[in-house]
């Protein structure tokens, strides 16, 4: 039992680098105002659908990995009024209730050409701070974004990749 706890208590640890609870906060903040790209924003896009429209079903279609694809659906939910989840999507009055499907290779263009237009990096959405987790005790958990270097910007990313390429992988 000992062994057991001190494995939990391991797991619990906060990694180098990493933010969580009070700290995190404006973090998350920024990573809700930016909003991943990828298959919702993507439905948004094509079918011109509003920014308060929201992704409820996500569904993974195809049976082999290389034709994968991916379904969303949603709608425009109007806030409950009144009761114990005063404030929270009301579903069941959803409306422009839309289904949308796309292919992995449409999903990852689209995340391309969002990088490219807003200059960002597609994992830390410009922040420099990519999720880690969540947990019930620390809340929301973020540790620095390998992938731009923690500078958020994609224009780093290009860099990195250039200096990879021509060093035959090595950092």
């Amino acid at each position: 039992m000992g062994e057991q706890a001190h494995t939990f208590d391991k797991w619990r640890e906060r990694r180098p680098g990493e933010v969580c609870g009070g700290e995190a906060e404006s973090i998350h903040a920024a990573h809700i105002a930016a909003e991943r790209p990828g298959i919702t924003s993507l439905a948004r896009e094509r079918l011109r659908l509003p920014d308060d429209w929201q992704a409820v079903i996500w569904t993974r279609e195809g049976e082999h990995p290389d034709y994968w694809g991916m379904s969303v659906e949603g709608g425009v939910c109007p806030p409950k009024t009144r009761g114990k989840y005063k404030g929270a999507p009301n579903w069941r009055a959803a409306t422009l209730k839309r289904k949308f499907s796309a292919t992995d290779a449409e999903v990852k263009a689209h995340i391309a050409k969002w990088e490219r237009r807003t200059g960002k990096c597609e994992q830390c959405v410009g922040t420099g701070w990519r999720s880690f987790g969540w947990g019930c005790e620390v809340g929301h958990r973020y540790v620095p974004c390998t992938r731009c270097g923690w500078t958020g910007s994609f224009s780093e990313v290009l860099a990195r990749a250039a200096i990879q390429r021509a060093t035959g992988g090595e950092s």
